[in-house]
Formats: C-alpha cells, structure tokens, sequence
C-alpha cells in the first residue's frame, strides 16, 4: 500500500506583473493560467492594445534587434488591415499573439485578456496590499503547487509539483514535504503538469540534491539592466538533505519554464535521470504588462543560460534520458529506481522484494 501526504492544488488567474521564470522584479514568478472568456470591442480599443503590444514589445523584448522586428511586424498587419475585423477580446488576443510568435517562436511572448477588470499602476512590479493577501491565498489553495508527497512501494519516495510557488511562502511545506520523503531509498518528482514558478524556490528544492560548496545554476541576463545575475545552490536547507541517493525528474509535454530550468540544471550536473516526454522550451525571463483594464501582454526581458553547456532549453525543450509517453512516465521512473537500489543493496530479502516489485511492473 502506498502511504501519501496528499494535497489539492488549484491555480489562480493573475494579471499583474509577474517573471515568469525568475523572481520579481528580476528573478520571478511564473505562469499565469488563462481562462478562456471574451467580450466585444470597438475600433478603438482595438487599435489601441495593438498600438500597446506593438510598442512594449519593441521597449522590452529580451533582444533588442528581434524586438524591432516582432514590433514591425505587427505595425505591418496593422497598416495591411488585418486586424479591421476583429470585434470580439478573445479573437484579437488569439491573432495578436499568433502574429506575434509566428516571427518568433517564444511561447513566453503572448497577449492576455481578462473580462473582469484589473489594476493598471505606474509601477506594476508593486503589487497592493490587497493584490498581495489575494496571491497569498491563492497559493494556500493549491498548497503551493506541492500537490503530492507520497511513499511508493519498494521505499521510493514520489513528490508531485504543479508549480515552483515563492519560497516565502511554499518553503515550510516544500520542507515538510522533503522530511517526508527523506528516509526513501530513491525519489520521483513529478514535474509533468508543471508551468513554471520562481527561480528561488527551484534554487532551494535543487539544494536538497547537493551538498558541499554551493554550485552555479544558472546566469540570468535582463535587458533593462543589461546586468547578469547568477543562481546557486543554498548553503542551508530546513531539514535533511536528499543527496547521494537516485532521483528520477518526470516531465511532459507541458512542463516549462522554471520546471524546465530544475529538470535542465540538474540534467547537466549528472544529478538526475529525466523521464518521459520532451519539454515545451521557455529559457527567458517574462514580465506581464498591462495595457488596460482588460489587456496585458506578456513579454520576455531577460533570458537563462547554463554556465556549464553556454546555452539552454529556449525553443528546444529538454529530452528526456529515457523516452517514454507521459501517461508511462510513473510507472517506467519507478521500476528504473527500483533496478537502480536493487544493484546496489546488501540485504538479500530486500532485493528478493525489489525483484518480485519489478517483475509485477514488467507484466503487461
């Protein structure tokens, strides 16, 4: 029987500005959820979120000649009247945002609606004290994207993220979640319905895999700063390290951004195995701006690079060490680290047990 800390997660919308890989304002917050919903709009309304993403694109865009290009290209459409018959929100941010990647393909780069009303500030990255209690409640309901800790049989452990919450928030769970999972021979993480979060929280759950002298992650560039930061691993964790012992990261089709940056990092470093499908490749560094009460356009600033391979996982994604369906991902990670600790334990009823465990799961 599998014994399971076992929570509910839920996102919430959000139209503020966020980062979608690293902290706010530099490293940030990630992935908004859209719900699809839409409302009529007149001519100039319309001209105006075109004229809005047209000119933060061009301010903002992590590279500066691609930004001229993306801008040229929507002012192009615009001019040529291809948007003239557009009257509903959900249809121009649809074409917008196809127009917008079809001269790059960044799945970061998107126009957004909202039929109910948002806040419009000077200063988007400070968000209100009420804006504040509202995502703080938010990621209470979802328990901070920690959505399942769980021990499976043959003593692997299974921990389930569907988000990388700030770890001022998430960290006192993430650590009862890891002292949960600490005395598993083996762990799974589970990153396949995973969008992305915050960088810092990816630093910390990265640092239960390492000990010794802090390791380079990542090299954050901005665009507005044209400065560099770096990510290490912490030199403390609540709790007891997860270190010298197997870790198998399952991805899918949707895991991005700053779950991709945890499964890239640790892929590199030899740290990990990953298991299942290729990811959906988003390396930069994205800041919501709104447009108006109902418009934002989320736009990369900044970009990650890998201090170990000079590049990244932008536009390719990241390919798994084994291949597998992700509907398999589970059930195929769980029987590699059931053959991995069966090589190397020395109690041989334990290993009679690892054998029976892994000739069930190769039945069909």
């Amino acid at each position: 029987m599998n014994h399971a800390l076992s929570f509910c997660a839920r996102g919430a919308i959000t139209m503020i500005a966020l980062l979608c890989l690293i902290p706010a304002p530099g490293p940030g917050q990630a992935q908004t959820q859209e719900i699809r919903e839409d409302m009529p709009i007149d001519k100039t309304m319309r001209t105006s979120v075109i004229d809005a993403v047209a000119r933060y694109t061009e301010e903002n865009y992590v590279f500066s000649d691609r930004a001229r290009e993306i801008a040229r290209a929507i002012r192009r459409h615009q001019k040529d009247g291809a948007y003239n018959d557009i009257t509903s929100a959900d249809a121009l941010v649809t074409r917008l945002t196809a127009d917008l990647q079809a001269v790059t393909p960044d799945r970061h780069l998107k126009v957004m609606f909202s039929a109910e009303a948002r806040p419009v500030r000077d200063t988007p990255s400070e968000p209100s004290a009420e804006e504040i209690a509202q995502r703080r409640l938010g990621a209470v309901r979802r328990n901070f994207g920690i959505e399942r800790a769980e021990h499976l049989d043959g003593n692997v452990g299974y921990l389930k993220l569907t988000k990388f919450d700030d770890p001022a928030l998430a960290g006192e769970t993430l650590a009862a979640a890891m002292r949960f999972l600490g005395n598993t021979d083996g762990l799974l993480i589970d990153l396949r319905q995973n969008g992305g979060g915050h960088a810092d929280m990816v630093a910390l759950l990265t640092s239960y895999f390492f000990d010794g002298e802090p390791i380079h992650l990542v090299d954050l560039y901005s665009r507005k700063t044209g400065e560099t930061s770096q990510s290490w691993t912490l030199p403390y964790v609540p709790g007891p390290r997860y270190t010298n012992k197997p870790v198998y990261v399952l991805t899918g089709v949707r895991t991005f951004s700053a779950a991709e940056q945890f499964t890239y990092c640790l892929q590199k470093l030899g740290r990990v195995v990953v298991v299942g499908e290729v990811t959906r490749g988003g390396a930069h560094l994205a800041e919501i701006f709104m447009i108006n009460l109902h418009f934002a356009i989320m736009v990369p600033v900044g970009n990650a690079t890998s201090p170990l391979t000079k590049s990244n996982w932008e536009g390719t994604g990241i390919t798994p060490d084994v291949v597998t369906p992700g509907d398999a991902a589970v059930r195929t990670a769980h029987r590699l680290a059931l053959e991995k600790l069966l090589d190397t334990t020395p109690d041989e009823l334990h290993a009679d047990y690892l054998k029976m465990l892994i000739a069930e799961m190769k039945e069909p």
